[in-house]
């Protein structure tokens, strides 16, 4: 939770610019020491996500983690994107697996559009209920229904475990 803690920060200061990460992945968490870094950013590459792929064809982020919006060339993509995969690189962490299994990156994106994801305390007991509810709000389908700030996000996250804030 410390760890996502610290990378919600990092994204909320790219979001206090006016600006969007747009595709944090497991790629992009960096360390320092112990220390998580957000990695990977691009300004200007933001607006071009949801159409841009590499020469070998590949999405430019990794498509496990990129938020059901970023999958629709008429969505608009905002913070809330980043909040999304925070959430996911969380579920991940507290229960060794991602929310969306699927054999490719195109059958998990539509696991993504069509599904919920299993609730983290069915796959590791030891979860709080709270952090359960700030991942789970933090996964939510439309971007309306998530933290509408990573603040919020970081804050439900230290209230669900007793972390302090730095």
């Amino acid at each position: 939770i410390q760890f996502t803690c610290e990378l919600a920060q990092a994204a909320q200061e790219i979001h206090e610019q006016g600006l969007v990460h747009g595709h944090i992945d497991s790629r992009a968490i960096l360390f320092k020491g112990e220390e998580p870094r957000l990695a990977g950013y691009v300004p200007k590459a933001i607006d071009q996500l949801q159409k841009n792929q590499t020469s070998a064809g590949r999405m430019v982020a990794e498509a496990y983690y990129v938020a059901p919006e970023q999958l629709s060339a008429s969505s608009t993509v905002d913070h809330r994107a980043d909040i999304y995969a925070l959430s996911l690189i969380l579920f991940e962490m507290v229960t060794g697996q991602r929310p969306f299994n699927a054999s490719n990156p195109l059958q998990a994106a539509m696991q993504r559009l069509q599904e919920n994801p299993p609730a983290p305390r069915s796959l590791n007991p030891q979860i709080s209920p709270l952090l359960e509810a700030a991942i789970l709000k933090g996964l939510q389908k439309d971007p309306k229904n998530r933290f509408q700030k990573v603040a919020a996000f970081n804050e439900a996250l230290q209230n669900s475990s007793g972390v302090g804030k730095k």
